[in-house]
């Protein structure tokens, strides 16, 4: 199984848009440790796990349970989901994660620069994360990543 290119992943999966360049308040990710002390951090460990082609990785640089508690306060129920409807919500999205990254591979990122912008709030615990990836054609694609504060550091939820 080969990896998908980072540009057609984050086209198709994410809707990354394309840039003329990179913001001038964005730092190189590299700048950021690996490790999920940060929102920066853990969208660095999320980048090391594409690198690495590691799916467990990219899995634990997840919040799947925050993310289904997102998806659920913003769709019909409004907020009025139990923990049970969370728990078998996340456990449907990581599964759906899983499979696609196990059929069409992680995005790669070999090649690319990575550059992170200012982080802003979005809701309690939970802050946006502007991306910009350089590919190595010189194209860059820009997205927000939502990246949430549990009891376990900060961990990744999905673009905006």
């Amino acid at each position: 199984m080969a990896p998908t290119s980072f540009l057609s992943a984050l086209r198709g999966l994410f809707g990354g848009k394309p840039v003329a360049t990179v913001p001038p308040d964005f730092t190189p990710a590299t700048q950021f440790a690996e490790n999920f002390e940060t929102p920066q951090g853990a969208v660095r460990m999320l980048e090391r796990a594409y690198r690495e082609g590691n799916v467990d990785a990219a899995v634990a640089a997840r919040d799947f349970r925050r993310e289904a508690r997102l998806m659920l306060a913003t769709g019909p129920l409004r907020g009025g989901a139990d923990a049970a409807l969370v728990a078998e919500t996340a456990r449907v999205v990581e599964t759906a994660y899983r499979t696609h990254a196990q059929s069409a591979g992680l995005p790669s990122l070999e090649g690319a620069v990575c550059y992170l912008g200012p982080v802003t709030e979005h809701s309690p615990d939970v802050v946006i994360v502007p991306e910009a990836v350089q590919l190595p054609d010189a194209s860059i694609i820009q997205q927000r990543l939502l990246v949430s504060r549990s009891k376990d550091g900060w961990r990744v939820l999905h673009p905006l």
